[in-house]
C-alpha cells in the first residue's frame, strides 16, 4: 500500500516522496489503435495511479530537488537502510530538510504535438488565434475552434510545431484530456515564438 509522504525509489533515479496519487484514465484519443488492434480499456476507464513525486537525493545521495508523475506501479520502498540515511542527512542539514519540505510542487506537463505549417505571411495571424483560446480546451475544442486553420495542421515534415500541454489525469467526463496551455515553435528556432502554460 503506498502512502503519502514515504520514500520510493521508482522508474526515475534517485529517492522520492510521494507526494500524492491521481487516477490513471483512459482518454478518448488513447482507445483507437492504428493496427486495429481492439482497446483493453474502455475510454474513461481508470486502470492505475499516476504517482507525484519529489525527488530528494539522487541514488547517491546528493540533494536534489525534481519532481515528476509516473505510473504507481514502478514505486518501491526504500531500505531500512536508505529510510535510515534520509532520516540522518536532514537530521545534519535542517536548511535542505526546509527547503524540501516547503518546494512548491512543479510537474512539467504531457505534451501532444501538432504538426503545424504555416505560411510566413498567416505565423502573425496564427499567433492571434493562438492568444485568444480559452484557459482551458479540449482536442475537439480546439479542432472546432482552429477549422479554419485545418489546412496548415498535418504530419511532419512542418514549419511549426504546436506543443499542447495537459496532465493525464485532467479529462472531461467524455475522457477527453483538458488541456491547459501551449508552446509554439518554429521547427528551426528553440524558443517558442509564444507560449502559456
Amino acid at each position: 500500500m503506498l502512502k503519502i509522504g514515504e520514500f520510493y525509489t521508482s522508474y526515475s533515479a534517485g529517492y522520492w516522496q510521494l507526494v500524492d496519487l491521481k487516477p490513471k484514465i483512459v482518454y478518448r484519443s488513447k482507445v483507437a489503435y492504428e493496427d486495429g488492434t481492439p482497446p483493453s480499456h474502455k475510454a474513461g476507464e481508470v486502470y492505475g495511479q499516476w504517482a507525484i513525486l519529489k525527488k530528494a537525493f539522487t541514488p547517491k545521495m546528493k540533494p536534489r530537488i525534481d519532481f515528476v508523475f509516473e505510473d504507481s506501479s514502478w514505486l518501491r520502498p526504500v531500505s531500512d537502510e536508505v529510510q535510515a540515511e534520509i532520516d540522518r542527512y536532514f537530521a545534519e542539514n535542517p536548511a535542505y530538510q526546509k527547503k524540501f519540505d516547503t518546494a512548491p510542487v512543479k510537474l512539467r506537463p504531457m505534451i501532444t504535438n501538432c504538426w503545424i505549417s504555416v505560411p510566413s505571411d498567416k505565423e502573425n495571424e496564427f499567433v492571434g488565434f493562438l492568444k485568444s483560446l480559452p484557459a482551458e480546451f479540449t482536442e475537439k475544442e480546439f479542432g472546432k475552434l482552429a477549422a479554419s486553420y485545418a489546412p496548415y495542421i498535418g504530419l511532419p515534415p512542418s514549419t511549426h510545431l504546436l506543443n499542447l500541454l495537459s496532465y493525464p489525469w485532467n479529462t472531461t467526463e467524455e475522457a477527453e484530456l483538458i488541456y491547459h496551455g501551449f508552446w509554439f515553435i518554429r521547427r528551426d528556432e528553440r524558443q517558442p515564438l509564444i507560449s502559456r502554460e
